[in-house]
């Protein structure tokens, strides 16, 4: 472009790529050192002057919204070109699945499109579940026999269950580790919590036996047959059994004082 000292004050008009791909960053040349995008030539100058278009590639910036997860990433991308899908993210108690166009996780992300605008990308998770089980080891509950199984998240803290019942049995505690109806256990893996029972007494005040056992008394003394703990205090005598040594002794006296008065009487 050609001008003289008396033409009017005009601007140089910004280049076009021939596609999409790059962008004008602006103008370099006399006077100038740093990209600038508009040079305005006023009327009065004079002189040879020369000005370079700067050209940048076109990106875009994507960013991933971890929604929960570790760290924070984003990406710039060239234009057509495609993303490279970055390492999955971690997050506790979750299982990656993957990346969404949408923050209600509705359209999974295709990472062979061409990108052609700036993005952001969701990242979805799945709660990781484990199963809980309740042994009712003979027991029922709510009507339920055998064994109750619940999923529950990792990571949460739920509530243990209410005790059953099993007839001539008394509920004890869960077994695995050891938790009673009530108590707030943090769910981190499968796990089996065991009904543990003990036998009930019976009328006659029989010992008490656990889960079902053979009935051994306190003393090891072998099967205590229904008798009672305390049944010495009903016992009869026996033949043989000792005789109170006062009552004898009594029996004695009165027995010497009986043949002292009839011996006096005949001497008188």
């Amino acid at each position: 472009e050609t001008y003289t000292s008396n033409s009017p004050t005009f601007s140089i008009t910004a280049p076009e790529w021939p596609d999409d791909t790059k962008y004008f960053a602006g103008w370099v040349g006399t006077d100038i050192t740093m990209p600038v995008n508009d040079v305005t030539i006023k009327q009065g100058s004079t002189g040879d002057r020369e000005y370079t278009a700067c050209w940048k590639d076109k990106t875009f910036l994507v960013t991933f919204e971890l929604n929960g997860g570790v760290g924070e990433m984003e990406e710039l991308v060239l234009i057509h070109h495609k993303l490279i899908k970055p390492e999955d993210p971690v997050r506790e108690h979750y299982t990656f699945a993957g990346w969404y166009t949408d923050a209600a996780l509705t359209k999974a992300y295709d990472f062979d499109t061409e990108i052609t605008e700036d993005k952001v990308l969701y990242a979805k998770w799945n709660h990781i579940t484990h199963q809980i089980t309740y042994d009712l080891n003979g027991g029922t509950l709510d009507g339920q026999t055998g064994k109750i199984v619940i999923d529950a998240n990792e990571g949460d803290v739920i509530t243990v269950m209410k005790a059953p019942t099993r007839d001539g049995y008394t509920f004890k505690y869960w077994k695995g580790s050891e938790y009673y109806p009530g108590d707030s256990y943090t769910v981190t893996e499968d796990h089996t919590l065991t009904a543990e029972w003990e036998k009930a007494e019976n009328n006659n005040g029989n010992g008490n036996n656990e889960n079902g056992g053979n009935g051994s008394n306190n003393n090891g003394n072998g099967s205590n047959n229904g008798s009672n703990k305390n049944s010495n205090n009903n016992k009869a005598v026996n033949t043989g059994d000792s005789v109170d040594i006062g009552l004898l002794y009594i029996i004695m006296l009165c027995s010497a004082v009986c043949i002292a008065l009839l011996l006096r009487k005949k001497k008188r």
